[in-house]
């Protein structure tokens, strides 16, 4: 006790705690109270950054959640379990080709106004013109098998193509790593033959009958001469016909039907796209043409198939085509086609589609940590306020002791430290 008396003694001794009280009271004034307010202020900052990232992750997770309902629906999956639904949407797939004959149906008078058209144009007398194969076939027989539209019969039985698509149960590669890897590895002793030998024969090339005097120079007027006589000619063309099996049983790819195949369903719509393009045109030359003489000179000769057709009609023909045409584009059945035709293209539907959800998860996870650094950056925040309301309270006490011990000095004259609104900073 005696000892803590002597250091109270030598420190209040020449009033050496004044200058140091001054100088922490100076200290704080200028440094200390201002470096609070100012990481006060930062971490509000920082603190409303983050709020406004995560608010931002919040939202385009939202917008890309709508965009993947939205491709689920275009493509007629609800998005739970992807590859299962795509399986059992492939069912449907005899439906809609159905479907597509019936609308395809609807363009008989269409076609059948075009083919007249184009027949009139070229002045085929008694030969209408094979145009739109594919459509025409489709509207009098249907959706037939391959060998029925290539051959011109039915066959005895059909040879269904079945469908096996490639599923991966984990969505992902699996793959053995034994059995992935080649082995390079080479046994020197039975790599290759202990002699290598190539017998060439005699080599002499047989030249048939053709003796040394036989050669004869042709020229261009001997050729000119041979062409110019019949006679000298002699060309066969023999008929190749179609192949039809002997059992008449379609397999492969005549065992598919017209819809079903790649290259008949690209036939179909070049078919379509052909007959838009036609009326496009022809509707666009009655609309600037009108009843003109030329165009009634040229078609007064055409059949009345061709000439009663009004631009109304040819409309409602033009909307039923682009409404067939949409139908074949649209994304749902040509998923479903892409799939048909290469059942690995599943596995990529279902990871492009899946793609969109994991955006959403780092999305989410983003938020999270946006979240978490706002709450550290508001306990932080919390504590700087605290510190700065216990060193202001501080510095007035230690402005109020300085005042009490120089008016102790000056007779209790009343003393005031000017340091301006300590509250202010």
């Amino acid at each position: 006790m005696k000892d803590w008396q002597e250091v109270v003694r030598l420190y209040e001794k020449d009033r050496l705690f004044l200058g140091e009280c001054a100088s922490f009271l100076q200290r704080n004034i200028s440094y200390e109270i201002p470096a609070l307010k100012k990481q006060i202020h930062k971490t509000a900052q920082s603190e409303e950054e983050c709020s406004s990232k995560a608010e931002s992750c919040e939202r385009k997770s939202r917008e890309m959640m709508d965009k993947y309902r939205v491709e689920c629906g275009k493509l007629g999956v609800k998005g739970n379990d992807l590859q299962t639904e795509f399986v059992q949407l492939m069912q449907e797939l005899p439906s809609l080709f159905q479907s597509l004959v019936h609308s395809i149906l609807d363009l008989k008078d269409a076609v059948t106004f075009y083919r007249e058209f184009v027949t009139f144009v070229l002045q085929r007398d008694g030969a209408k013109v094979d145009c739109l194969p594919l459509l025409r076939h489709l509207i009098e027989k249907g959706n037939t098998t391959i060998y029925e539209w290539r051959t011109g019969q039915k066959p005895r039985s059909v040879e269904a193509v079945l469908f096996e698509p490639e599923i991966d149960v984990h969505h992902e590669a699996a793959v053995d790593s034994a059995e992935a890897t080649i082995d390079f590895s080479v046994d020197p002793e039975s790599a290759l033959p202990e002699e290598l030998s190539l017998d060439l024969g005699e080599g002499n090339i047989d030249w048939g009958d053709v003796g040394e005097g036989e050669w004869t120079h042709v020229t261009a007027e001997d050729l000119q001469e041979a062409m110019e006589q019949p006679e000298m000619v002699d060309i066969v063309v023999e008929d190749s016909g179609v192949y039809v099996p002997e059992d008449q049983v379609a397999r492969g790819n005549d065992a598919m039907n017209l819809l079903e195949n790649k290259e008949t369903r690209g036939m179909v719509i070049d078919d379509l796209v052909e007959l838009e393009s036609f009326l496009n045109q022809r509707l666009w030359e009655m609309q600037h043409q009108g009843d003109t003489v030329l165009s009634a000179l040229v078609l007064q000769n055409a059949p009345v198939l061709v000439q009663k057709h009004s631009e109304d009609a040819l409309r409602g023909y033009l909307s039923l085509v682009t409404n067939v045409l949409g139908r074949f584009l649209a994304p749902k059945l040509s998923n479903l086609l892409l799939i048909r035709d290469s059942p690995s293209y599943l596995n990529r539907v279902v990871e492009s589609v899946k793609q969109k959800l994991k955006t959403v998860d780092n999305f989410k996870r983003k938020k999270l940590t946006w979240e978490q650094r706002q709450t550290e950056l508001k306990r932080e925040r919390a504590e700087f306020i605290e510190k700065h309301a216990l060193i202001i309270r501080r510095t007035k006490e230690l402005r109020k002791q300085l005042e009490e011990e120089i008016s102790k000095l000056h007779k209790n004259r009343a003393v005031n430290i000017m340091l301006g609104d300590i509250e202010s900073l």
